[in-house]
């Protein structure tokens, strides 16, 4: 998986989210739920990207 493959994934999700609030009632835990896994999955990018360039 590139960093472009990444990023897809993180929009696509991202997007389908949005969408989701916007079709269905969701509650507050779960907007809170995701917003700490797309924050999870950020740091985790950042850090391969910063390991890939030391390396």
């Amino acid at each position: 998986m590139n960093n472009l493959d990444i990023m897809r994934f993180i929009v696509g999700r991202f997007t389908s989210f949005s969408l989701g609030i916007e079709f269905s009632p969701t509650s507050k835990l779960d907007d809170l739920l995701f917003k700490i896994a797309f924050l999870m999955i950020l740091a985790t990018w950042i850090k391969a990207r910063k390991t890939k360039e030391a390396t």
